[in-house]
């Protein structure tokens, strides 16, 4: 992906020109001026997303969870995308883990192993393709997207709350602790949003601090800058 930003078309106002033209300066910058730039960007996104989560859950996304391991395979694959490597994973064609691997598919396959232990795992591109397909497109989904979660009560409670994040939107760790009624326990959030097994599709890309920094993603700051960059555009 190009460090330079095109112009939003047809959104929102003049404000919103301006704070795309920031993400496309921070992108291309890294000294301490675009450092100070980028929070900037971030705060004044938080407060025009203030009250994203107090909507409905997102129509286009039903998240599934477990209580017992499933009989069911879990099918993975290798794929392009358009911000490099990734791997997804999906058991009866639900997607369970999609994430980026720049150092190779090994680490994500040890972690869906701990995440689904006793689950057989087999490789399989094709019944994957569609979770890549529909974490990359910027059209909105015709149908309804169902996911397979396997995690705590916390955690699928904090990736519930993620998936209520619309596009062009941005909150905050204490946002979500607050939404879920557990407004000091920021901290546990944050293990959580960083615990995500669905990344893009589950946006915790749009979880930033407070202060409105870029950092803390799973997979890298400059990803997470990337993934808002095409989504600002």
């Amino acid at each position: 992906m190009s460090g330079t930003v095109a112009r939003p078309r047809n959104r929102h106002n003049t404000t919103m020109l301006k704070l795309c033209d920031d993400v496309a300066y921070l992108m291309s910058n890294g000294t301490r001026e675009g450092t100070v730039r980028e929070a900037r960007w971030g705060r004044e996104v938080l407060e025009r997303s203030r009250g994203v989560l107090d909507g409905p859950p997102t129509p286009s996304l039903i998240l599934d969870t477990v209580s017992t391991l499933p009989a069911a395979p879990l099918l993975w694959g290798r794929h392009d995308s358009p911000l490099g490597p990734v791997l997804a994973a999906a058991i009866d064609r639900r997607p369970c883990w999609l994430g980026f691997t720049p150092n190779g598919p090994e680490s994500a396959l040890a972690d869906l192993a701990r995440r689904w232990p006793g689950v057989r795992m087999h490789e399989d591109a094709t019944a994957t393709r569609a979770a890549i397909d529909l974490a990359f497109s910027d059209q909105p989904h015709r149908e309804p997207i169902r996911l397979l979660l396997c995690g705590t009560a916390f955690q699928c409670e904090v990736w519930r709350m993620l998936a209520r994040i619309p596009r062009g939107a941005l909150v905050s760790y204490g946002e979500i602790a607050a939404a879920i009624g557990r407004p000091r326990a920021v901290r546990a959030v944050g293990g959580a949003v960083g615990a995500n097994p669905i990344s893009v599709l589950i946006p915790c890309h749009r979880v930033i601090r407070q202060s409105g920094t870029l950092d803390n993603y799973a997979w890298g700051p400059e990803l997470k800058r990337a993934l808002l960059a095409e989504e600002f555009s």
